[in-house]
């Protein structure tokens, strides 16, 4: 096992009574939020009257910051004047990373002037002030509620930029708030905080840390499956929420390497396809599964035995390996995962593709070569 420092300060209310928890959060800093949530999802829902009327009922006052659909750095910007013009106490992301991400980034801002800067790597955060943060997921996947990591698109100059180290103070985990998303978009969900897992997998060797990740991974797929069946089993939701935020806890990769190649590919997936996150980690995994094999091969060979099942008794470990991922795109498929990008986006001219793959360097693991070869088996 590797040498490790856990932490994670992230004060989480699980259940279907934890909303009655939010008042009291938020007055141990003031009695004014900014609420950052995205489309009319959370308005259709009823979650929006919920939250609202928790804070009105408790003399909390709140400013609306809706429509974010995207972590854009323009949009950040205009929620830190309004943090700043209203005298805001606590920013409150509400609804799936994006929002998670962006109130985290608010927050930041909101103390912190050249904020770029920080966005960009040129300056660490660590010790820098910034103001509270409570999550609210309502579309677990990422794991934003409970992690330090926060990313944004199109920031100066059409970067990307990331922060790094700032936690939420506290997080709201209500499998109820999770009724009303599509079957479509739970699936895409819950398959991305099962690739998310298995890249924990990777690297130094620590039995718990493993066994945790394939109880994990099997606990994602039984509880997708009564999901996809019983919209509103309140078992399988927490299971699915829960699984959201113990993945980006920090306990399944304590003593790990972890494999940061399947982010690399994610990302370039994004730029290519006009993707999001979400369906850029689904669509690839199973092919960044099997490009990985030959470097990680008895990784693979455990997980396709202690997380898909397959019997190994008379067989190879290639045959098993073989088994294992077969299994795994036959479990995309049957959640309605699209196996390729021309199912959901509009795919540029395969020379296009090349010669935005010109410019990639080596990662971690993967070639030049490999991440070529695993884009366009990404589509047809």
């Amino acid at each position: 096992m590797l040498d490790f420092t856990y932490g994670n300060p992230v004060r989480i209310h699980f259940g279907s009574g934890s909303l009655e928890k939010l008042p009291g959060e938020i007055k141990k800093h003031g009695t004014k939020v900014l609420l950052v949530y995205g489309g009319s999802s959370l308005k259709s829902s009823g979650g929006y009257d919920k939250i609202t009327g928790i804070l009105t009922e408790n003399g909390i006052s709140h400013v609306d910051f809706g429509g974010n659909t995207r972590p854009l750095y323009d949009r950040v910007l205009e929620a830190i004047e309004i943090c700043k013009e209203e005298s805001v106490d606590v920013v409150i992301g509400i609804g799936g990373s994006v929002c998670m991400d962006m109130a985290k980034i608010i927050a930041f801002g909101a103390k912190n002037d050249n904020l770029w800067d920080y966005l960009s790597g040129s300056i660490k955060p660590d010790g820098r002030p910034m103001l509270p943060v409570g999550e609210i997921p309502t579309f677990p996947s990422g794991g934003s509620e409970v992690d330090a990591a926060a990313e944004i698109e199109e920031g100066e100059g059409g970067e990307r930029g990331s922060l790094y180290g700032m936690f939420p103070d506290f997080a709201i985990l209500n499998p109820q708030l999770t009724y009303s998303v599509g079957m479509k978009e739970t699936a895409y969900g819950a398959l991305v905080t099962f690739a998310q897992v298995y890249s924990n997998y990777f690297g130094g060797s620590s039995r718990i840390a493993e066994g945790f990740s394939e109880t994990v991974m099997k606990t994602i797929v039984d509880s997708l499956e009564t999901v996809l069946e019983k919209p509103s089993d309140y078992d399988a939701r927490a299971n699915l929420m829960w699984a959201s935020a113990v993945n980006t806890s920090g306990m399944l990769n304590a003593g790990k390497l972890r494999a940061w190649s399947l982010y690399g590919c994610e990302t370039i997936a994004e730029e290519l396809f006009s993707v999001n996150y979400r369906q850029a980690v689904a669509v690839i995994f199973p092919k960044w599964l099997r490009g990985i094999v030959k470097h990680y091969s008895d990784t693979a060979y455990s997980y396709a035995v202690n997380v898909m099942g397959v019997d190994a008794v008379g067989k190879s470990k290639a045959e098993v390996i073989e088994e294992g991922i077969a299994a795994t795109e036959e479990m995309y498929a049957k959640f309605g995962i699209a196996a390729t990008f021309n199912e959901i986006a509009e795919v540029p001219e395969k020379t296009e593709i090349l010669n935005a793959l010109d410019g990639f360097e080596d990662d971690d693991v993967l070639t030049r070569e490999e991440v070529r070869d695993m884009i366009l088996g990404c589509i047809r």
